[in-house]
């Protein structure tokens, strides 16, 4: 099962003043990392990112993992296996597994692979993997999953694959033969739990991978915005070089820059468009770039192609100043002039129009006006408003804006009236929407609303907006109690304040969201081996029917519906043949309508099963595993003969109530795994006449290892 892996390379910064000084006082390395990592630029924006090391699917479940297989790199003899997962090591270790086509899997370690403790200084380490290291050493296996160290402790065993064997996640298959397919599974040590399973890998010579591909550079004034094709099951990061005019190539990334991604609220997966920016850049250099992976085995692909970034001019030519209109109302035309000052690279001008100040504005000239002319002539097709602004643009395509201006073209001629007017209703809110208008000069529209649906005189009708709506939609939040029949229209008017007539009306009919009053139960007797419940008729006209609950008396546990359908409106009775004997219950009833509307519960009623038990009991032992933390329950019917549906685990920690802890089971034993405290269990079993058979109540005791 794959699962979103989310790994904060830079999240440190969060806890830096709730948990920095707990988790690194004791060790130098660790915290001088933390501190270079989480240190802010001087007058720069800090983003801290994620880096994501691969998707999955349960954040919180340990079977959880992705693995990694390629050729061997030190001796081109066999196979490297890595492996990632939530929990970056495992308590009790890892088993390897591997199998050709068509044959079974066979372990490869013939003890678990887990963390190697090491005392004293490796000197296969440098400063930072040894504090980390020795954080990792020094810490709980709790504590450390609860730490942000481990983040640092995998991304360090990928950069290092001695790290990786220190820390337990990689395994090196010598013994793998050249030319043949092979599929490797990770499973928990001493569980069954199935981590990961490999595709299948063919053995071969080490080669470099492939570069990253599809890579895409956008050149600005002060940075270049750099992007590529993310395959994050390839490689883990790029490393990113750049030389300049002449100069050789130099790594402008400290490490490599990691894939990033992010997940909304649908589970939908996307990327970013930028992957690395780099800032500060000269604008009258040229820059060449180039572009290498590094796989999770800390590996380098060969190197991309050079991408040549030529220089470019980034400084706009001087604004217009200046722009004067003159409209003629008549003629449907705005002549506009401006001002300018003349300088060498100025290749002209643009004229930008819209009908509102926010925009968007349209560039209405055809071709760039020449730098010797400074006026234009606009021509438009409907009245109302208009803004207007001048560019002046260079030959490099730079533009610098002229302040905006506004004229008003008048006119006489109201908008359509609005058409398809629909109404759409539900608790507390009508939803209103309705064809746009196509007149250039529309400024909005009002809605109106009447609460009298036989007469649709104007005299009934008030406006809701007293401001023009842009968009054609429109809602209103309601009391959610409300059941009225409301009439609406919606009326266009443009820029000259001109008024269409009313669009055709829309009833709305509000829900019905009122439930009905709750049930009352009148009576609940045993009779014929059966409870019998019994309660007065509801007298709501859309009444649907009832549901009918039960729970145990003793029991602290919500109430379970008794009826698989719902119970019809002229029923009043109700007979209860699931039930035990020499057991109490309480029930309560509720009311439905034909909306979907559910009541109150009514009173809790009491009911009673005397029907005595078998006399059989269920023998329970139990056996306790300190080291594993495991529970191993066995129990027996003393009536073999009679027949029973299956067994219920009930369980409670300290003094608390007997709850449900397992689904209904088929065998006669059961493994809890339990942390350290005092546990009470009990065996509930079921027979095919409804009868609970209970076990005694044992009570088992976990301590915590010293």
């Amino acid at each position: 099962m794959r699962f979103l892996f989310y790994i904060s390379l830079f999240l440190f910064t969060i806890f830096i003043n709730g948990q920095s000084d707990s988790i690194f006082k004791s060790n130098d390395s660790v915290r001088n990392l933390f501190q270079q990592t989480s240190k802010p630029l001087k007058n720069k924006r800090m983003i801290y990112s994620t880096s994501l090391i691969d998707s999955f699917t349960n954040m919180n479940n340990e079977k959880s993992a992705e693995l990694f297989v390629t050729n061997n790199f030190d001796n081109d003899q066999g196979l490297v296996i890595k492996w990632i997962t939530n929990s970056i090591y495992r308590e009790d270790g890892f088993d390897l597994y591997r199998r050709e086509e068509g044959t079974d899997w066979v372990k490869l370690n013939s003890i678990p692979i887990n963390l190697i403790r090491k005392s004293g200084k490796d000197e296969n380490l440098d400063s930072e993997q040894q504090g980390l290291y020795d954080f990792t050493l020094q810490s709980s296996y709790n504590d450390f999953q609860s730490s942000l160290p481990r983040v640092f402790v995998l991304i360090k065993s990928i950069y290092s694959n001695y790290m990786a064997n220190l820390i337990g996640i990689i395994y090196y298959d010598k013994i793998a033969r050249e030319g043949l397919s092979y599929q490797y599974k990770l499973v928990g040590a001493g569980s069954n739990f199935e981590l990961a399973i490999s595709k299948k890998y063919t053995c071969s010579s080490y080669t470099k991978s492939p570069p990253p591909d599809s890579i895409k550079i956008e050149r600005f004034k002060k940075r270049c915005d750099i992007s590529w094709k993310p395959e994050i099951l390839r490689y883990y990061g790029v490393d990113v070089y750049r030389k300049t005019n002449d100069s050789t190539f130099r790594k402008i990334t400290k490490t490599p820059r990691a894939i990033q991604k992010s997940k909304d609220r649908k589970g939908n997966i996307s990327f970013p468009k930028v992957f690395y920016v780099d800032e500060n850049i000269n604008k009258e250099f040229n820059y060449t770039y180039k572009f290498i992976a590094l796989d999770y085995f800390g590996k380098e692909s060969f190197e991309s192609e050079e991408i040549f970034i030529a220089k470019k001019d980034f400084d706009p030519p001087l604004k217009p100043f200046n722009l004067v209109p003159v409209k003629h109302d008549s003629k449907m035309t705005v002549d506009l002039s401006w001002d300018y000052v003349l300088e060498e690279d100025l290749l002209g001008f643009n004229i930008y129009r819209s009908n509102i100040l926010e925009g968007p504005y349209k560039k209405i000239n055809l071709k760039t006006i020449p730098k010797t002319v400074s006026f234009f002539n606009d021509r438009v097709t409907n009245t109302g408003d208009y803004y207007y602004y001048c560019s002046s643009v260079d030959f490099s395509g730079n533009e610098s804006y002229s302040g905006k201006i506004y004229l008003q073209i008048h006119d006489m001629l109201p908008p359509d009236s609005p058409k398809n007017l629909q109404s759409e209703t539900g608790p507390g809110f009508i939803n209103l929407s309705w064809d746009n208008n196509l007149e250039s000069d529309l400024k909005g529209y009002f809605i109106q609303r009447s609460l009298n649906d036989e007469d649709n005189s104007d005299n009934h009708f008030i406006n809701i907006n007293s401001k023009p709506i842009i968009k054609n939609s429109f809602s209103e939040k309601l009391s959610k109690n409300i059941r009225n029949k409301f009439v609406y229209r919606v009326i266009a008017v443009d820029t000259s304040f001109n008024r269409s007539k009313p669009s055709i009306n829309s009833l709305a009919q509000m829900p019905d969201v009122t439930p009905p009053n709750h049930p009352i139960i009148k009576n609940v007797e045993f009779k014929d081996g059966i409870i019998v419940i019994y309660w007065m008729p509801n007298i709501e006209n859309d009444l649907e029917g009832y549901n009918l609950f039960r729970k145990l008396k003793s029991d602290s546990s919500s109430f379970i519906k008794v009826n698989s359908q719902t119970i019809p409106k002229d029923i009043t009775i109700y007979r209860d043949r699931q039930t035990s004997s020499e057991t109490e219950y309480l029930y309560i009833l509720k009311a439905i309508d034909i909306n979907g509307n559910i009541s109150e519960p009514s009173k809790a009623f009491f009911g009673y099963n005397p029907i005595e038990k078998l006399t059989s009991k269920i023998i329970l032992s139990s056996e306790l595993n300190q080291r594993k933390k495991r529970v191993l329950l066995n129990w027996n019917l003393e009536n073999n003969e009679i027949e029973v549906q299956g067994s219920v685990i009930y369980r409670s920690t300290d003094e608390n109530i007997l709850k449900p802890y397992s689904k209904l089971v088929q065998e006669n034993s059961y493994i809890d795994e339990i942390n350290p405290g005092l546990y009470n269990y009990q065996v509930r079993t079921y027979t095919n006449d409804g009868i609970v058979i209970m076990s005694e109540v044992i009570k088992i005791e976990l301590f915590k290892a010293e």
